[in-house]
């Protein structure tokens, strides 16, 4: 879960651009044709920042859905490139890393508000974000919950002041086995962050996401310490030069680095590697 950072100055396709773009001149006319009354729901979506959540889905004939629908859908790579802009803006494009999980997968592209409830962004650049194939499949359509509650961050403004909030817990059970988890603290996030973390956590099963790459870095671990009769003094030095490594690569809430943040310390570390 992070904030997406866009370059300084970031250069999205406008509307006109968009319509312009298409070979399929019935999808040019038709978004031309509602212009006006789409380019004023986008505007909603542009000036809702945190309340995105609060836009309501308009009416629309079920044929008119489906060619909003279908400009996204049946794009030709000349308009499909300007849709997808947000893509090009990012100041951290090169890494692929997903703002809803933070794995660094092959980016697919999300409908935020569903294009099936909302047809009128279906080719807004700013709805259209980049996310990883795991997420996007269990993100899917939902955009808020039963409550009425918010489930995801938004990228694009949530969490601009990138707190830490993603921790990891390296124990021994009473057999002697490590387990490893990772779960959401409170302690830098407001009352309503703390539960969209949670939802969001869950709903996109971090927390066995996570643990699963956690478990095969600490069985790498595991055998490297082995094969080598390390000291502890020796095995910190690794551990933190890791550790250190880890936070200049990736993000704060990233797993690898919570899971290094979580054992570097002479209780944990002795432990669960059993190091004297």
């Amino acid at each position: 879960m992070k904030h997406i950072k866009l370059k300084e100055k970031p250069n999205f396709a406008s509307f006109d651009e968009i319509s312009k773009s298409y070979f399929d001149k019935e999808k040019s006319k038709f978004l031309n044709d509602n212009k006006v009354k789409i380019q004023g729901f986008i505007q909603e979506f542009s000036d809702s920042g945190s309340t995105l959540y609060d836009i309501k889905p308009k009416k629309w004939s079920d044929e008119d859905k489906d060619k909003l629908t279908n400009c996204y859908s049946k794009a030709c790579s000349k308009a499909s490139k300007l849709i997808k802009s947000v893509h090009m803006n990012l100041e951290d494009a090169d890494k692929g890393v997903c703002p809803f999980c933070g794995f660094s997968e092959e980016w697919h592209t999300d409908h935020f508000l569903p294009k099936s409830v909302f047809p009128e962004f279906s080719v807004y650049p700013k709805n259209l974000l980049p996310i990883c194939g795991k997420c996007n499949g269990r993100k899917h359509n939902l955009y808020i919950t039963k409550k009425r509650c918010k489930p995801f961050f938004y990228p694009l403004i949530d969490l601009e002041s990138e707190p830490e909030f993603i921790t990891a817990q390296a124990v021994k059970n009473e057999k002697g086995v490590v387990v490893i988890s990772f779960s959401i603290s409170p302690d830098e996030l407001s009352k309503d962050e703390y539960a969209i973390a949670k939802r969001q956590f869950k709903r996109l099963d971090l927390n066995n996401r996570y643990r699963g790459q956690a478990i095969s870095l600490f069985s790498k671990l595991s055998r490297h310490f082995s094969n080598k009769s390390l000291t502890l003094n020796a095995a910190f030095k690794i551990i933190e030069q890791n550790y250190n490594s880890s936070q200049i690569e990736e993000h704060k809430n990233h797993w690898k680095v919570v899971f290094y943040k979580s054992i570097y310390n002479k209780k944990t570390l002795p432990n669960i590697f059993n190091l004297k």
